[in-house]
């Protein structure tokens, strides 16, 4: 949580000042200008790099629990001489 925090104070002190936000609206414009100049390639790429992070948690959700295996000493455990 400190990492969030700490990223959102910087963005707020990026964003305030004019030549930073600048370069951030030109590197904005540029990529819509890539994005149009290579449209199929750049809206799978796009696509990929929007879909990955949902799909490896229900890839992570869904695999299979691990049960541990039933111990093989369980089997010579003989009867509780007191429980009669």
């Amino acid at each position: 949580m400190t990492i969030l925090g700490t990223i959102l104070f910087l963005l707020v002190f990026l964003l305030i000042a004019p030549k930073p936000r600048a370069a951030l609206g030109g590197f904005l414009a540029n990529a819509g200008t890539w994005m149009h100049a290579y449209a199929p390639l750049s809206y799978v790429v796009l696509l990929l790099a929007l879909a990955a992070p949902f799909v490896s948690v229900l890839l992570v959700a869904r695999w299979p629990k691990h049960e541990e295996p039933e111990s093989p000493m369980t089997r010579y455990r003989g009867d509780d001489v007191l429980d009669d």
